[in-house]
């Protein structure tokens, strides 16, 4: 007995609806960027800030450019690039952009440039790594291109890369093929992953609590003052702008870790114990 011709008509619908589906379910060529390096290598001698961010396993932890989160810069030629590695090999693994909300993360500021309501992310997918540019612009959705969020259910050592730049020699005349080869770069930010339980662990071998400072702040500069000024000489109007100076000179010889080559290393800890 042959099939009707009704059945036969909802077998080759359904025959159909199943190839698009896979199509659909299936990523198709290009729809993901490639990022070229500039110059065909990895760019080196790039001026580095390290930070340490303490996890607690399963953790979602927000990772983000404080310039970039602050203002909208809908005038500035950014480009931004998230990875980490896996081994030599980069991957985004782990990671995923986040919306920004001004309102709830602190960054709104009364007579800035960002407006009190969300910036949804704009990191696009580059296979490897998220990444956005200046030709992604649509408006003053650069605070989406700031934040992302890394999350493992057991945390261990592991190190996130950020690369960003203000330059624009790079070559996205093929960008309409999702192909792009990046900038000069400007400044790479490392988030260098650390167990909670460590730092757990060092604050109650310090023996620290509501007297007594995990950090110990025995730098003074009354010495250093008199030294180099008479402070009792100096107009009080003077006075201010002189303990300012001080106290931004403090803040780099505290934050200046090392030099290596031409690359200025600044590392920071950053205890991040519990949720934001």
């Amino acid at each position: 007995m042959k099939p009707s011709i009704n059945l036969r008509y909802k077998s080759l619908l359904l025959t159909c609806l199943l190839i698009f589906s896979a199509g659909v379910a299936v990523p198709a060529w290009g729809q993901t960027y490639t990022i070229n390096y500039k110059n065909g290598s990895p760019q080196t001698d790039i001026t580095e800030r390290v930070d340490t961010v303490y996890i607690a396993d399963g953790e979602a932890r927000e990772l983000f450019i404080p310039e970039l989160r602050s203002v909208h810069l809908s005038e500035y030629d950014w480009y931004v690039r998230w990875y980490r590695l896996d081994g030599e090999t980069l991957t985004k693994d782990n990671i995923k952009g986040k919306d920004v909300n001004p309102m709830d993360d602190g960054s709104f500021v009364e007579g800035g440039s960002l407006e009190p309501n969300k910036y949804p992310t704009c990191l696009r997918d580059a296979g490897t790594s998220l990444f956005w540019y200046k030709g992604f612009a649509t408006g003053k959705n650069v605070p989406g291109a700031s934040t992302i969020e890394y999350q493992v259910q057991t945390v261990k050592d592991d190190v996130v890369f950020c690369d960003v730049s203000q330059n624009t020699d790079y070559n996205d005349k093929n960008i309409a093929s999702k192909e792009f080869t990046e900038p000069t770069l400007s400044v790479r930010y490392k988030f260098v992953i650390r167990p909670a339980k460590e730092i757990a662990e060092r604050i109650k071998a310090s023996g620290a609590n509501d007297m007594i400072p995990f950090i110990k702040e025995d730098t003074f500069l009354k010495t250093a003052r008199r030294s180099i000024y008479n402070w009792a000489k100096l107009p009080i109007t003077m006075r201010g702008t002189m303990m300012i100076i001080e106290l931004l000179c403090r803040e780099i010889i505290t934050n200046i870790a090392k030099m290596e080559g031409h690359g200025q290393i600044l590392n920071r800890e950053i205890n991040f114990i519990g949720s934001r």
